[in-house]
């Protein structure tokens, strides 16, 4: 038995100013979902960074909005190959804002009671990656959740504490994102290391492979680590090819 030949779920996630966005809008026949508030690639389109890339008119301000999106790919005809939703953390917050408003009369304090609210928040969280899954199987659709790097310390017991990077979503709805994803991404600067001395610059790298300073993690045979070059395009080169070359 081999299993079926479906596109992959991605999630990339990374630090502020990484390209998350740029990078994924030079995915071939992609649309956006920008969700409240994150409305970075029209910015980028406006300022004549990111040539016209479809997306979603307006953005998703509910969870209804982000649901009934993906409904419609799921629906209607269209060319799309693929759906990033930019991004993964707001989407993450309108579904705590509809869990909070029908389960706990709209009272944030309701909610954090007995950290209840957070056990029913990944139970709502997976209506939207099973509707996901129904668009790679019904419609062939890849999907990209992009998403915000939040930072922390961890402690070291062997010497300094140190950085440590997740997405930024509560951690019970991040799980099962995680245990969903065939290639969690982690994007982040590189940092060159010059005489003894660290230097941070521009070059960006994806890392594909869990670290104790970062979540990640992937079932397609990538390599480790994807260097990024000096402009998203490089970068989704290098990832495509890195793709091409995966061992499986």
């Amino acid at each position: 038995m081999t299993g079926r030949d479906l596109p992959c779920r991605y999630v990339l996630y990374a630090s502020e100013k990484w390209g998350k966005t740029s990078f994924v809008a030079q995915i071939p026949d992609v649309l956006f979902m920008q969700t409240q508030g994150e409305t970075g690639l029209e910015t980028l389109i406006a300022s004549g960074q990111l040539p016209p890339v479809p997306h979603f008119p307006g953005e998703a301000s509910s969870w209804q909005d982000v649901l009934d999106m993906v409904a419609w790919l799921r629906d209607e005809p269209h060319n799309y190959k693929a759906l990033a939703i930019d991004c993964m953390d707001g989407a993450a917050q309108l579904c705590r804002a509809e869990v909070t408003r029908k389960h706990y009369e709209n009272n944030t304090d309701k909610f954090l009671a007995y950290g209840r609210g957070f056990d029913v928040e990944p139970v709502a969280w997976k209506e939207l990656l099973q509707s996901l899954d129904m668009l790679r199987s019904q419609r062939g659709m890849a999907v990209w959740l992009i998403g915000h790097a939040k930072a922390g310390k961890k402690k070291n017991p062997l010497g300094e504490d140190f950085t440590t990077y997740t997405p930024n979503m509560a951690d019970k709805v991040w799980e099962v994102t995680k245990a969903w994803a065939d290639a969690i991404l982690f994007g982040n600067f590189y940092t060159q290391v010059t005489d003894g001395k660290a230097r941070g610059g521009k070059l960006r790298e994806i890392y594909t492979e869990h670290d104790a300073s970062y979540d990640a993690g992937n079932r397609l045979g990538l390599p480790e680590v994807i260097k990024c070059g000096t402009s998203a395009s490089e970068a989704w080169q290098n990832f495509n090819q890195a793709l091409t070359n995966r061992k499986v």
